[in-house]
C-alpha cells in the first residue's frame, strides 16, 4: 500500500511491498532487501501563521522532486517537526 510510509510518523519503518514478496514473507517469515539510502531533513524554528504540515511537505517536494527520495528511507527532524502533532506528522510522512 502506498501509505505504508505513513506508520514512520510512529517512529516504524515501513514499506509497501508486491504480492510474490507477500508469497516470500509467508513462506520464509522473512523479507530479504537492499538496504536504502537515508536522508534526514532537518526543520527548526516556529511554523508561521497559517503554515500547516501540508504546506511543509509540500515545500520539501518542491526542492528535491517528486522522485527525490525515491529508494531513500527519509528522517524529518529538528524543532519544528517536533512540536507538529501526531496528524501533522502523518500527513507528512504520507506523502
Amino acid at each position: 500500500d502506498s501509505h505504508s510510509s505513513t506508520h514512520g510518523a510512529f517512529g516504524a519503518i515501513a514499506f509497501g511491498i508486491g504480492t510474490s514478496q507477500v508469497e516470500q514473507v509467508m513462506a520464509t517469515q522473512c523479507l530479504l532487501v537492499q538496504r536504502p539510502k537515508t536522508m534526514r531533513i532537518t526543520i527548526d524554528g516556529e511554523l508561521g501563521k497559517g503554515i500547516y504540515s501540508k504546506d511543509i511537505i509540500l515545500y520539501i517536494i518542491s526542492k528535491l522532486s517528486t522522485s527525490g527520495g525515491t529508494g531513500h528511507f527519509v528522517e524529518y527532524a529538528g524543532s519544528a517537526i517536533r512540536s507538529l502533532s501526531m496528524e501533522a506528522r502523518m500527513t507528512i510522512c504520507n506523502m
